[in-house]
This record gives structure tokens, sequence and C-alpha cells, in this order.
């Protein structure tokens, strides 16, 4: 049955659905409702914005390319990794500070030894025998 024939109009012209009963016998009450009502289980479920935008994108394809699509390429040039000169030379920088900063530990280390402030254990005597190793990789730099 259609819900939008089921309305109906009392005297005054408002819009209103009539009053049923219930399996037990007892009668539901009339509801009046606004033109353009329709019933929450009528309602489209909701979609958020983003929802939204992922299902329209999914069949626009890549945004700013106009030619046909070939998604097998796509994917695959999308994992080929690239590696240059130039994008190597920010990760050697980075290993060279991270040496700087381990041997500046332990010359702070060693100060602290040498002075008898601190009594070293065997973590912080395995690091000072590893001072002469990382002058070597740093060398390499």
């Amino acid at each position: 049955m259609n819900f939008e024939a089921s309305l109906q109009r009392d005297a005054q012209g408002r819009l209103y659905i009539p009053p049923t009963q219930r399996p037990d016998g007892s009668w539901r009450p009339i509801k009046y409702v606004k033109e353009g009502y329709v019933p929450q289980d009528e309602q489209d479920s909701y979609r958020s914005k983003g929802k939204q935008w992922a299902e329209g994108a999914a069949s626009k394809g890549v945004p700013g390319y106009s030619g046909p699509i070939n998604f097998k390429t796509v994917e695959r040039t999308t994992n080929v990794v690239v590696t240059t000169e130039e994008k190597m030379v920010p990760d050697a920088d980075k290993n060279r500070k991270t040496l700087l900063k381990k041997l500046r530990a332990i010359e702070e280390l060693q100060a602290k030894v040498d002075t008898g402030e601190v009594i070293p254990d065997k973590d912080q005597l395995a690091k000072l025998s590893k001072k002469s190793e990382l002058e070597k990789q740093l060398n390499e730099f």
C-alpha cells in the first residue's frame, strides 16, 4: 500500500495520518504531518560527505587526468620505487647526524668516567667500546 494514498485531510485542510488499530486492539492516535512528509522507514539512510565523495571519486577516475584510464598501468607505476642520488642524500645526512649525536653522547660519558662522576656499568662500557667503530663509519661519509 502506498503511504501517500493513506494520508487524509481534515475539515481545516490539515494533512494527517488516520488512526490505525494495533494488534492488541487499541487505536493509534491521529498524527498530523506537514506536506512532503516521508515516514522514517521510507527515508534514505544517511551518507556522510566523505562517503559521498568516495563513491563519486571512484567513478570519475584519477583527478586531473583527462585521457583514457588503464588501472593496471596506474597501479604498476605507483608501486615502482624510484631511487635517485638526490633522494639518498637526505638519508646520508640523517645517518651522519645520528652518528655525530652518538659520538657526542660517548664523549660526554667518557668525560664523566674520567672525572669520577660515574662508575660505568656493562652497558656503558659497551657504548664506550663502540667509539672507534662509529668514528670509522663517520669517516666513510
